[in-house]
């Protein structure tokens, strides 16, 4: 038997499998603060409209992430009462009773030791907020306090000799058509998706019956873009983070059956020998640009590239 005290921290999981490049959408709030919020569009878009508020989250879209505007504040990562909030809650009672009787709150002793004022420590954040390609935060107060991430450097796929004894057993069984050798969706849950003990790798790889070879899904690295528009805070342990530079592609085949690559993008660049670049764009509605609240674009907007090795 398992309690709400006793069982695990409970989950809210919403994950698309399939090689669908829509979009998946959460139109209400959800909320989840003893546990963990995880919304993953693996291989599309995650547009979220509504408050997510958890004790950890875990936002993932295989192209673009939109966090649409919501009033209020809109926490990037672990919602901060759920957090703190039991340690603030018993240090409001401790201080409380200790005045009511009369004692010090500056030297608080015995078993209380180590609850003293300003002790509360900063935790780490197991929260992120990653896409393929751009994130996209919009909010009236934006709380950087998890992994933002945005864009995708690289791809690995290795197909082991073993592996064509497994085509061998499927080769016949249809004359059109492909077979899923591989699904890299995570999380991997078995019967949902396959994925061959052969294979190891970041993209789909299937058997086309009809050619009689593996196929090996497209491989697009892209440079990374975060905008993030609304009044600026961080109640710690925020990170932001936008691919720039070379990405790599790696395919390593020890296998007889003839291999198909069907695309492969290390992205462009305008600049020669400057690979992808990756931008971070915060428009804080806090500060004015110039002064004037009816300039076209009154509110201060500060761009982050990193040109030449150098942040600019």
């Amino acid at each position: 038997m398992e309690s709400a005290t006793s069982g695990e921290s409970p989950l809210i999981e919403v994950v698309t499998f399939g090689e669908n490049l829509g979009t998946l959408t959460v139109e209400g709030d959800i909320l989840n603060r003893r546990g963990t919020v995880r919304l993953r569009s693996n291989f599309g878009d995650l547009d979220v409209r509504g408050d997510v508020s958890a004790l950890d989250i875990d936002l993932y879209a295989g192209r673009d992430f939109i966090f649409g505007y919501i009033p209020g504040v809109r926490n990037a990562g672990a919602d901060p009462q759920a957090t703190y909030g039991n340690e603030f809650a018993f240090r409001e009672w401790l201080y409380r009773t200790r005045t009511e009787e009369g004692q010090s709150i500056t030297n608080i002793g015995g078993a209380f030791t180590g609850f003293g004022i300003g002790t509360v420590k900063m935790r780490p954040s197991n929260s992120s907020i990653v896409a393929g390609r751009n994130v996209y935060i919009t909010a009236d107060m934006s709380n950087i306090n998890g992994l933002i991430q945005a864009g995708r450097g690289s791809y690995n796929v290795t197909l082991n000799a073993d592996l064509d004894a497994e085509i061998a057993s499927i080769r016949n069984t249809k004359t059109t058509g492909l077979t899923t050798l591989y699904n890299p969706a995570e999380p991997f849950v078995p019967g949902v998706t396959y994925r061959s003990p052969h294979i190891s790798g970041d993209t789909f790889v299937k058997f086309n019956h009809e050619t009689q070879k593996v196929e090996i899904s497209p491989m697009i690295v892209q440079g990374g873009n975060i905008n993030i528009v609304g009044k600026v805070i961080s109640t710690g342990t925020g990170i932001l983070r936008a691919l720039d530079g070379f990405g790599s592609v790696v395919v390593n085949s020890d296998i007889l059956t003839d291999v198909v690559i069907k695309r492969v993008d290390l992205g462009t660049s305008d600049i020669v020998g400057a690979g992808l670049e990756g931008t971070v764009r915060i428009t804080d509605t806090s500060k004015l640009r110039t002064g004037n609240i009816s300039d076209p674009e009154p509110f201060l907007t500060t761009e982050f590239r990193l040109i030449c090795n150098q942040l600019q």
